[in-house]
C-alpha cells in the first residue's frame, strides 16, 4: 500500500498521526510526506534586467517546507515501525503540487489535516482537502481528531447507495487490517433511491438487499455489522449517526462530479467531508 501525507505543520495536520492508528493499515507499505510552502507567483530572476531575490526565496521555502515535512517523519515511524517513509519539500498552490505529485508517485490513498471553514468559505471557496478529495485519483482520508480508542473497539461507518463506488468503500474496509472486535455501521438512506415504483417498502427491501451483501463480506473477516436505514437526506443522517455513533471514521464511494458539484458541494459525500465531525475517507472507484 501507497500513502501519500500532505503536511503543513498545523495542529490539523497532527491529527493525522492519531486518525492513521484507527486507519487499518497494514503492517508494511510505503509513506509519502509532502509539505508545500503556499507561494502563487512563479519565481522570476530578473525583472527589466535587474536581478531579485524571488529564486532564492523560493528555494528557501521549498527548504523549510521539507524541514516541515521531516516533523511528521518520526511519529509516523514509531508507529509504523515496518514502513518504508520518505519526505519531500516544494512551494506553490498546496492541492495542485499534493494531486500533481499524487499522478506521479500513484498513491492508493492520500490522507490530508481537515481545517474548519466558515458556512460561507465552505460553500463558495473550499479549501485544500476539498479540492482533493473531489480531484484526486485515488481514495483521499481527511483526519480529524479523535477520542481516545483504548479499552473500546475501532467503529467505523459506510454510506451504502448501490453504487460502485459505495461497493469499493465496502472492499476498502473488508481488505484493511483491523484489530479484534472493530465494528461497522452500514447506512443507507432509501428515500432517494429512483426505483420503479416509489413504495417506501421496496426501497427498504432494496436498500435491505444492499446491506446483506456487505455484511458477508465484512463478517468474513471478522467485523461485528450493524445495519441503519433512513428516509432522510443522507448527508444529515449520515453526519448525524457518525456523531451520534462516535464513528472513527466515516467511509463513502463517489462518482464522477460536474463543476456545479464542486463549487456548491452538491454531492454527499463532499458535504460530509466539510460537515462531519470524524475523519472521512472518500473512496474513489477505479475503472
Amino acid at each position: 500500500m501507497k500513502v501519500l501525507i500532505g503536511y503543513d505543520g498545523s495542529k490539523a495536520a497532527h491529527d493525522i498521526l492519531q486518525d492513521l492508528e484507527v486507519a487499518g493499515l497494514p503492517e508494511k507499505g510505503e509513506m509519502l510526506v509532502i509539505s508545500v510552502a503556499e507561494m502563487w507567483l512563479p519565481p522570476v530572476a530578473s525583472i527589466g534586467g535587474v536581478d531579485t531575490d524571488f529564486a532564492t526565496a523560493y528555494k528557501e521555502a521549498a527548504e523549510q517546507a521539507l524541514v516541515t515535512a521531516r516533523e511528521i517523519v518520526a511519529g509516523l515511524q514509531a508507529r509504523f515501525p515496518q514502513w518504508a517513509i520518505t519526505s519531500e519539500g516544494d512551494y506553490g498552490s498546496p492541492a495542485f503540487v499534493i494531486l500533481e505529485r499524487a499522478k506521479d508517485w500513484k498513491p492508493d490513498l492520500i490522507v490530508l489535516g481537515a481545517k474548519g471553514h466558515s458556512a460561507l468559505e465552505r460553500l463558495v471557496f473550499g479549501s485544500v482537502s476539498h479540492r482533493i478529495a473531489v480531484e484526486a485519483p485515488c481514495s483521499v482520508r481527511i483526519a480529524r481528531p479523535h477520542k481516545p480508542t483504548k479499552g473500546r473497539p475501532v467503529h467505523v461507518m459506510i454510506g451504502m447507495d448501490g453504487s460502485l463506488g459505495a461497493s469499493d468503500a465496502v472492499a476498502t474496509v473488508a481488505a484493511r487490517n483491523w484489530p479484534q472486535g472493530c465494528e461497522a455501521i452500514l447506512v443507507t438512506s432509501a428515500g432517494p433511491f429512483d426505483l420503479i415504483g416509489t413504495a417506501s417498502a421496496e426501497k427498504h427491501e432494496y436498500a435491505h438487499s444492499l446491506h446483506e451483501e456487505a455484511k458477508h463480506k465484512l463478517g468474513e473477516m471478522g467485523i461485528f455489522v450493524t445495519s441503519v436505514i433512513k428516509d432522510e437526506d443522507p448527508k444529515h443522517a449520515l453526519i448525524a449517526l457518525a456523531e451520534k455513533n462516535e464513528v472513527d471514521c466515516l467511509y463513502l464511494g463517489t462518482r464522477n462530479l460536474k463543476a456545479v458539484d464542486r463549487w456548491l458541494l452538491g454531492s454527499v459525500s463532499t458535504a460530509v467531508v466539510s460537515r462531519a465531525v470524524c475523519s472521512v475517507e472518500v473512496v474513489r472507484h477505479q475503472g
